[in-house]
């Protein structure tokens, strides 16, 4: 059978294709783009972001626990002040540490799977918006009642936000593959 110089083939839409090397990854291993029944063997995207959700808490806690009842760092900041009034001094406990890694967890969950259905390169959006999000974080231990307890705050925080940022970067859909991600 011949062909003219202009002829290509028919493409089947729904054809299954071998799987080809992620341009994320620099075309070293082939993956599946994540995506509607890319699931596998750990789970769908959201299961993983859950996880990582769930390994920024453990991450809090043992940062928790080594600072404050192995260390011995009361964990106290000053909050209002303005004014003329004197400023309170707050507690920081365990649950308020809890409470705050799984709220930053789902916030960027939620901020990234925003930016992949409305955005392209949505990975890079994320990671810069995500590590602009973390250095100012760190306004929050300079408001610390002592130096001990900024620098255990200080490490809380980047101890969860380096967490979500490498938990989730690895979770980043990937469009395929004419975006940069």
């Amino acid at each position: 059978m011949q062909t003219s110089p202009g002829f290509r083939p028919l493409r089947v839409p729904f054809a299954r294709r071998a799987p080809r090397a992620c341009h994320r990854r620099g075309g070293q291993r082939p993956h599946r783009h994540a995506g509607p029944g890319a699931a596998g063997v750990w789970g769908g995207v959201g299961v993983r972001r859950g996880r990582v959700v769930l390994g920024a808490v453990g991450v809090a806690v043992v940062g928790w626990v080594v600072a404050v009842p192995l260390a011995g760092v009361s964990l106290r900041v000053r909050a209002g002040g303005g004014g003329g009034e004197p400023a309170v001094v707050h507690g920081v406990g365990f649950a308020m540490v809890v409470v705050a890694a799984v709220l930053a967890g789902v916030a960027a969950a939620v901020l990234l799977a925003v930016l992949e259905r409305r955005t392209r390169r949505a990975g890079r959006w994320w990671v810069n918006i995500a590590g602009a999000t973390l250095a100012s974080s760190f306004a929050g231990p300079l408001r610390a009642a002592d130096v001990a307890t900024g620098m255990a705050l200080a490490g809380l925080h980047l101890l969860v936000g380096v967490t979500l940022l490498v938990g989730f970067a690895r979770t980043i859909r990937c469009s395929p593959p004419a975006d940069g991600c």
